[in-house]
């Protein structure tokens, strides 16, 4: 079944037949009369890790939204793989208030009927990081706070994670500690995951796949390294790193730049 400006969407095939975790067609998304998507189109197979980058504004944390059905979008389609949950973290989500961090991650892993809750739970903090699995979670500081709530997401069981810029609030050296800690522990058990970050080197690090977001909309995608290799917009070089340009001519493998 497929529902135009849904969240949901179950193709014709079942999952069996299809190949990817997450669909958008054509979305657009406008607020207060701006276009904040603007004809969309992602692909995210079963498995695969795609990275979205794009400067403040770009619409890559609606994207996010759309896709996890907590915005609609106004057109186009969005589709989800029968069967597939869905989890997200973004910036303003907020860790339980009361109690210790292994309680605040193997709750999730109670609902889900897991009889051996606290002995998962402290198995993931220390996928994430989290040394402390008695610690209160109103003393904790805001990197740790993002630890609990990328555990708690893993605690879920969901097959696909959303992740907005899931490493805020930590310092460089840690933040590249948990960046491949995740990182392995998705690709180990076979998760789809959309992570938008504004760090070209960890969108790089941590994607089988890299999607620039121009305007609301994918302006590049492509592996890291191609990606990187060929920036022929200077939109997309702009987003991925800092460069110098130079007007000039290219006549097969010869340039010639003006003013020389």
């Amino acid at each position: 079944m497929v529902v135009d400006s849904a969240a949901l969407t179950v193709p014709p095939d079942g999952p069996s037949g299809a190949d990817w975790s997450i669909r958008l067609d054509g979305v657009t998304r406008s607020r207060a009369g701006e276009r904040v998507l603007d004809g969309l189109d992602l692909t995210v197979a079963a498995g695969e890790i795609v990275a979205i980058v794009g400067r403040s504004g770009c619409g890559a944390t609606t994207a996010l939204r759309v896709i996890a059905g907590l915005e609609r979008a106004d057109t186009g389609t969005v589709r989800i793989a029968d069967g597939e949950r869905v989890v997200t973290v973004f910036t303003h989500t907020t860790v339980p208030r009361f109690g210790g961090v292994r309680d605040a991650v193997a709750t999730i892993r109670r609902r889900a009927g897991d009889p051996d809750a606290d002995l998962h739970a402290e198995e993931l903090c220390a996928v994430v990081g989290l040394t402390d699995p008695d610690a209160a979670t109103h003393r904790l500081a805001r990197g740790d706070r993002r630890r609990v709530l990328l555990a708690r997401a893993l605690a879920s069981g969901a097959r696909i994670l959303l992740l907005d810029d899931p490493l805020d609030g930590l310092q460089t050296y840690e933040r590249a500690v948990l960046r491949d800690r995740l990182t392995e522990h998705l690709r180990a058990r076979g998760m789809t995951a959309v992570w938008v970050t504004r760090e070209t080197a960890e969108a790089a690090a941590v994607a089988d796949r890299i999607a620039v977001m121009v305007g609301g909309r994918i302006a590049a995608s492509g592996r890291p390294e191609d990606l990187f290799r060929h920036m022929g917009d200077p939109e997309v070089a702009a987003v991925l790193g800092p460069v110098s340009t130079v007007p000039g001519i290219v006549e097969d493998v010869t340039v010639d730049v003006w003013g020389q």
